[in-house]
């Protein structure tokens, strides 16, 4: 399978703040993974980065994601730890990220050709005294 991508700076910013990753795990399983300039103008290319090269790395470790409630189950957890070392870098409390969610659940656009996502935002609350 060939897969690309292409990422643009937009018309607010004077640089590119998007990550991008494709990775595959040793089981051939394929994870996507965008990172659209996370942290405003406020060093989101960093935060865009750490939290990517973290996601990549632990998807490449994995033999697979398994069934469907595995492969929920691990998202969530390598989004919990992404805000983790975002918390550790930043020291803000409130971390939310963005994930993008099938918006057809409508029968009504059963037919109706074209994508429908939303973005669901997660906040995350990390605490200084919790322990990692």
């Amino acid at each position: 399978m060939e897969y690309s991508y292409i990422t643009d700076k937009g018309k607010v910013r004077s640089h590119n703040e998007d990550s991008v990753i494709i990775n595959e795990n040793k089981m051939g399983e394929i994870l996507l993974a965008v990172a659209d300039g996370m942290g405003g103008h406020c060093g989101g290319e960093i935060a865009s980065s750490i939290a990517i090269s973290h996601i990549g790395d632990r998807f490449r470790k994995i033999s697979s994601v398994g069934t469907k409630e595995d492969a929920i189950s691990f998202i969530k957890e390598i989004v919990s730890e992404a805000n983790v070392l975002l918390y550790k870098y930043t020291m803000q409390n409130d971390i939310i990220v963005g994930t993008p969610v099938v918006g057809r659940n409508n029968p009504r656009f059963e037919n109706v050709i074209g994508m429908f996502v939303n973005t669901l935002p997660l906040k995350q609350n990390i605490q200084s005294t919790t322990r990692f």
